[in-house]
């Protein structure tokens, strides 16, 4: 949702890969904890936009630097300099691919 002032369900289903019903599960937590708040879709009555309020901004903020520094922790002081680009390129590829890699490894289709 950083990427969007105002998104759909579907958006953030799209972006996290997963259910429109899973993602609707975890709007749902996160809208009764007080960090979003849905309201009438103008441009199509079926759905509705989810708009983050000022402690969801505030929190989604926080989490993002955390996850950010960890990952720069941890992955910096293992993979360097062009391994790691190619890791970005790779996850970068698979994501929009719609497929998944199986815990053997293997890709597989995500249908």
């Amino acid at each position: 949702m950083s990427k969007y002032t105002a998104c759909r369900v579907f958006d953030i289903k799209e972006e996290l890969s997963i259910t429109v019903g899973g993602t609707s599960k975890l709007v749902d937590r996160i809208e009764a904890a007080g960090l979003c708040r849905r309201r009438a879709n103008p441009d199509d009555r079926r759905s509705q936009i989810i708009e983050l309020t000022p402690a969801g901004r505030r929190l989604l903020a926080n989490a993002t630097k955390s996850f950010e520094h960890e990952l720069h922790t941890r992955l910096e002081s293992v993979v360097t300099g062009r391994a790691r680009d190619q890791f970005g390129a790779t996850l970068l590829r698979l994501r929009p691919s719609d497929r998944r890699v199986t815990w053997q490894g293997q890709l597989v289709s995500a249908s």
